[in-house]
């Protein structure tokens, strides 16, 4: 894989963060009404167990990227990079904070953030990018 591609898989993973950390303080600032979520799905987790279980998903998932790229399979590498640098930042969050700042209200019992739909997306696009090479 090229250099220029290794950068834009960067540029991707940390405009990602960037963009989610600047909203998750744009909240904090303008919102009353983000969340301080500490659970991980449904499930409620200790933090300090939670971050070690994430560093070492986050670390899974590089390696699986590393494979992507050999295999050049641009969906799931782009899936794979827009989930690495949403969990990267709720990973930032949940270090600096305790908890994922949450913000944007859809449905009464749902809250998420930038990082979260860069999460889901990735995912999709990993699930589509398998289903097409079966």
């Amino acid at each position: 894989m090229s250099k220029l591609n290794n950068k834009l898989i960067l540029l991707i993973v940390f405009l990602g963060l960037i963009l989610d950390r600047a909203t998750k303080f744009w909240a904090q600032q303008n919102l009353a009404n983000y969340t301080q979520n500490s659970r991980l799905f449904f499930f409620e987790i200790k933090n300090t167990d939670l971050i070690v279980v994430l560093l070492f998903f986050i670390l899974f998932l590089i390696y699986l990227l590393s494979r992507a790229l050999k295999s050049k399979n641009y969906l799931l590498i782009l899936g794979l990079s827009l989930i690495i640098g949403g969990g990267m930042s709720n990973l930032v969050d949940r270090i600096l904070l305790g908890f994922v700042i949450d913000w944007i209200d859809i449905l009464p019992f749902s809250s998420f953030n930038i990082a979260d739909l860069m999460i889901g997306g990735g995912i999709i696009l990993a699930l589509v990018s398998e289903l097409k090479t079966t």
